[in-house]
């Protein structure tokens, strides 16, 4: 029986794919830089979430590594909180569950970008029982201790929590440990929304 609720945020709640476009448009980039960008980024992107390195580093490292110059005021907090936006049917399915469920957040994240999210209106100004923040615990999706501070943090088994992610690599590994989870996809989001609200019995 379902008692806890987890959402992801990036790509579940919120989605960076239009801002990302915009940007690229806006910097002229051509399909190469894009990419040098992108796997500059994810190669530094864990690293941040955990605090390992630090945010001026991580710059440095993707203008190198992607041969760019993304000027002194840059911050990549900043960049990735503007960039996202909400996905209309996933922030409507956990207002849905609001006093049926309890629910929190589960995210690998950078210092400060959950709470820039909200003071953005990106992500709902709510009361989330818990937020389970990598930069926080020092933990990033998939270890196994990221896991085990939400179950801690929840008050729940492990087989009472719904886990909803966009990563097959975070939802297995959750699965692993006694989840229920569910992979979501944003390209399919109302159909995805509703296999959740038909799991949770909400229809």
């Amino acid at each position: 029986m379902i008692k806890f609720v987890y959402f992801d945020v990036g790509q579940v709640l919120v989605s960076n794919n239009s801002g990302l476009e915009k940007f690229w448009k806006k910097n002229g980039w051509n399909e190469e830089t894009k990419n040098l960008f992108w796997k500059a980024w994810m190669a530094v992107s864990d690293k941040l979430c955990e605090g390992k390195i630090s945010e001026a580093e991580a710059t440095e490292f993707i203008e190198d590594n992607a041969r760019v110059d993304l000027g002194d005021g840059f911050s990549l907090i900043n960049f990735t909180v503007e960039t996202f936006a909400p996905i209309k049917e996933t922030q409507e399915l956990l207002l849905k569950i609001r006093g049926k469920y309890r629910f929190g957040l589960l995210s690998n994240a950078y210092e400060e970008m959950i709470q820039g999210l909200i003071g953005k209106n990106k992500l709902p100004n709510i009361n989330y029982e818990v937020i389970v923040d990598s930069f926080e615990e020092k933990a990033v999706k998939p270890d196994t201790k990221i896991f085990e501070v939400a179950v801690e943090k929840a008050q729940v088994e492990p087989s009472e929590i719904l886990f909803i992610d966009d990563s097959e690599e975070h939802t297995e590994a959750a699965k692993s440990l006694g989840w229920n989870v569910y992979r979501f996809d944003e390209h399919r989001a109302e159909e995805c929304v509703g296999e959740v609200a038909e799991l949770l019995s909400l229809e």
